[in-house]
C-alpha cells in the first residue's frame, strides 16, 4: 500500500465539493454539495486509519471515499483515473467495496 498515493489521493478530494461520485442510488438529497475540512491517511498501532470531517455526508459517501482512494493506494487506479471518477458525478465508477465494520463514526460537531 503507497501511503503518499493515499494522501494525495485524500488531498485532491479537498478541491471538490460536489460528491455526487461518492454518493449511493436512490439518495434523495436536494444537492450532493459538501465541503471536505480533513482528509488524510495515517499509519496508527500497525493499522491504516483514514480519517475525514466534512459539513456533511452523504448516503454511503466515506465508504465509497476509502475503497476508491485504496484502489489508488494499491496502483489498480491512477490519481488521474481518481480524478475523472469525481468529476464523472455517476457512482457506477466508483467503488463501494470497502467493508462497513472498517468504519466508525468518532465525533459529530454542531456550530
Amino acid at each position: 500500500m503507497n501511503l503518499e498515493l493515499l494522501n494525495a489521493a485524500a488531498l485532491l478530494i479537498r478541491n471538490y465539493t460536489d460528491f455526487t461520485s461518492f454518493s449511493k442510488k436512490n439518495t434523495q438529497v436536494k444537492t450532493f454539495n459538501c465541503t471536505i475540512l480533513k482528509s488524510e491517511w495515517i499509519i496508527k498501532d500497525e493499522q491504516l486509519v483514514y480519517i475525514v470531517s466534512a459539513n456533511r455526508f452523504l448516503r454511503g459517501m466515506v465508504r465509497a471515499l476509502t475503497a476508491t482512494m485504496l484502489k489508488v493506494g494499491r496502483g489498480i487506479i491512477s490519481l488521474d483515473d481518481f480524478r475523472a471518477i469525481i468529476e464523472s458525478k455517476d457512482c457506477r465508477n466508483t467503488y463501494f467495496d470497502t467493508p462497513a465494520h472498517g468504519l466508525t463514526l468518532m465525533q459529530v460537531s454542531y456550530s
